[in-house]
């Protein structure tokens, strides 16, 4: 069921165009009216709202991007079951996906498609850092906005690595699905890596290596055969780029990168200086035993003549020119321009310094199975091992308790030299190894470690934010890497909306910082004075002496509470409230007149009276201190008219000394016409107690 245009989720978040579909999804613009914002919201299709495993599925998706922040992921905001669709809402990022771009350039410039893959792969460097593999890595997967910046999205089939979970089914796009993804193996890290090579290679040939009409005949491509050289499809690439090409390319994993840092290295070596042996490859040339695939001479000298001239083209190379797309042929104008913007964007992003290189990660080259006469024909470099030698393990990336297990195997032996702190290994992994993996070494020898202390913590008071306006504070934490949250409170010495404090006092990139802004001064409390059945007068002494301030005064009619009294206030009695608020007042109007009351004194001049001639003693009440105390009280007449309680006030409150008696003599009380009974009341205004009554009887009289 796809969502109505203008149609609301949540009562927040208004329902713009939808923007694509996919098996399981839709996925629409809309704008969060509470954040104020655009936001990218996919909606899982209706006929699988009762598909636990789909349910599953989707719902791993968000948790496992919801754990993710970095400028070149596409942020996770929250994940929602509500008015019966399971949706995530995202980021939207206004551009155009890397598919398209490739489609309507043809093939990119090298530095540009170097550009991008550096950032799709610093993005990769913190899923792996969080212990995820994306597992969908592929050009629709990642956006080119108008900036440049490139974001990598949709973590569908994304798995916690923890979980070392066998796939069921080949789920990823064939074209760029590794061998062992394809297979059904458990996939890691460096499975992303070929995906992402595979990019790198479509983004500068424009095609992809393997390709058939059915998605079988690509995945045994992908296990079987080796990928047509990138050179002999644009021999512009330089060899440097094309060699790290084919290492991302391994059907083996071991041969691959086997982390993000490692392959940004390489790619940043061969944005600079194309000529270059890219640094992973130098290290693997610099130790015995591992056959390389390329000749150390054909990256000596500084200029770089035409590839033709200056590179041995691998056997079958094309040495034809491929022209490529004519932008102009484009029919979308919106697009041309901005495909225009992201090449200059990119070209001067990459120009400007790229993307900072991450650890010194070296790793070698393992011999790969079935070498064509090509392969044959380049240098090999072997050494032979003696039974006292042993190559040193790769331990980049392992426990300190797995990189132990590992030297074991080879009769070494683990020494931790130095624990630093690393944005790229989680605590207690190996960053740095001595011998460098490939070594030959003596067994029984020592290999010394370097070990991860996670991410540096941050003393945010270095930041020296205390007393700074918050949007300066707001925009100083995001430039540092941390999400912000927002508190208020009470300051005596901070400014109204500036920030107090932060918390927590030490914190790691990517974490979460509270600002603690002020509200000023706190305000004096004061406490709420019971102001019922006083009257307007008193009730405003009352809140002028608690600090307070009389408001709004209406009146009603009451049965109960004496005509002129409090009957409630618009503040609880014994409150804490703050000094200088206004209180508004309810008065009693006394009881309402019945109609046939009134229609009868119309109707005729008869009238109903009594009288009443007696004493009231308070002290019988208050007790043997009475004499030191005194009583506000008020007197009234109470009758029942026709099936209703009505007053009348007989004597205005006054207040008396304890031990005072009050005389009671009304010689003439005019009741309601036709009743001959009534009571009259002495009540305590205080709180409305009735101290004593008194009964009267009443006489028609003309």
């Amino acid at each position: 069921m796809i969502l109505r245009l203008g149609s609301y989720l949540q009562d927040r978040y208004e329902i713009i165009e939808l923007i694509g579909s996919g098996g399981m999804a839709e996925v629409y613009r809309a704008f969060c009216h509470k954040m104020q914002r655009t936001v990218a919201i996919k909606v899982l299709k209706e006929e699988y709202n009762d598909n636990a495993d789909f349910i599953k599925r989707f719902t791993q998706e968000a948790l496992a991007a919801a754990q993710l922040s970095h400028p070149n992921l596409v942020n996770v905001y929250e994940v929602e079951h509500t008015d019966g669709f399971y949706y995530i809402v995202m980021e939207f990022v206004d551009g155009i996906t890397l598919k398209e771009y490739i489609h309507q350039k043809g093939k990119l410039e090298q530095r540009e498609a170097v550009g991008i893959a550096i950032q799709v792969a610093n993005g990769l460097a913190e899923v792996h850092r969080r212990g995820i593999v994306h597992r969908d890595v592929k050009p629709q997967n990642m956006i080119i906005s108008s900036d440049g910046k490139v974001k990598l999205a949709d973590f569908g089939i994304a798995r916690m690595v923890s979980t070392e979970t066998m796939s069921q089914e080949a789920m990823g796009s064939v074209h760029y699905i590794s061998p062992e993804h394809a297979q059904g193996k458990a996939t890691d890290a460096r499975s992303d890596l070929y995906s992402l090579g595979i990019c790198l290679y479509e983004m500068l040939t424009g095609s992809v290596p393997f390709d058939g009409a059915e998605a079988v005949t690509i995945l045994l491509a992908q296990l079987n055969q080796n990928p047509p050289s990138p050179r002999s499809l644009n021999p512009e690439i330089s060899l440097s780029l094309e060699r790290i090409i084919l290492k991302s390319l391994e059907k083996d994993p071991r041969a691959r990168y086997q982390s993000a840092a490692e392959l940004i290295r390489d790619l940043e070596s061969a944005a600079q200086n194309p000529m270059a042996m890219p640094p992973s490859m130098q290290a693997a040339a610099a130790v015995g035993g591992d056959t390389i695939r390329f000749n150390a001479k054909d990256f000596a000298g500084q200029q770089a003549p035409p590839a033709e001239e200056n590179f041995p083209e691998p056997e079958g190379a094309d040495q034809e020119e491929r022209g490529e797309d004519d932008e102009n042929n484009s029919t979308d104008r919106r697009l041309n321009k901005l495909i225009k913007a992201v090449g200059t964007a990119l070209l001067i992003l990459l120009l400007g310094g790229g993307v900072a290189a991450g650890l010194i990660l070296s790793g070698s080259l393992r011999e790969r199975d079935g070498k064509n006469e090509s392969e044959s024909a380049e240098t090999e470099q072997s050494s032979a091992l003696n039974e006292k030698q042993a190559y040193a393990p790769y331990l980049i990336g392992l426990s300190n308790k797995e990189a132990e297990e590992a030297l074991k195997e080879e009769e070494l032996t683990l020494v931790i030299q130095l624990r630093k702190n690393s944005d790229q290994f989680p605590k207690d992994t190996v960053i740095e190894q001595e011998p460098k993996p490939g070594s030959v070494v003596q067994k029984n020898s020592k290999v010394y470690v370097t070990l991860s202390l996670g991410v540096a913590e941050f003393e945010l008071s270095e930041l020296n934010l205390v007393g700074a306006e918050e949007e300066s504070a707001k925009k100083t934490l995001t430039e540092k890497g941390f999400s912000v949250e927002e508190k208020s409170e009470y300051s005596d010495t901070v400014e109204k909306g500036k920030v107090v404090r932060l918390s927590p006092e030490k914190v790691k990139k990517g974490e979460t910082v509270t600002i603690v802004l002020s509200l000023g001064k706190e305000p004096e409390k004061t406490k709420m004075p019971d102001l019922s059945y006083n009257t307007e007068e008193s009730a405003k002494q009352a809140l002028t002496e608690a600090g307070l301030v009389l408001g709004t005064v209406t009146k009603e009619h009451s049965d109960s509470v004496p005509q002129g009294q409090v009957i409630r206030q618009s503040i609880s009695s014994g409150t804490e409230t703050e000094k200088g608020k206004t209180v508004d007042l309810v008065l009693s109007d006394g009881p309402k007149v019945t109609s046939v009351e009134s229609t009868q004194a119309s109707e005729s001049s008869s009238r109903y009276v009594a009288s009443i001639d007696a004493n009231f003693t308070l002290s019988n009440l208050i007790g043997p201190d009475s004499g030191a105390t005194s009583v506000t009280v008020m007197v009234r007449l109470r009758q029942d008219v026709n099936g209703q309680t009505v007053y009348r006030t007989l004597m205005e409150p006054r207040t008396i000394r304890g031990d005072a008696i009050l005389p009671l003599r009304f010689r003439t009380i005019e009741g309601a016409y036709g009743v001959d009974m009534g009571y009259v009341e002495i009540v305590r205004t205080d709180n409305g107690q009735v101290l004593q009554s008194f009964d009267v009887q009443f006489f028609k009289v003309q």
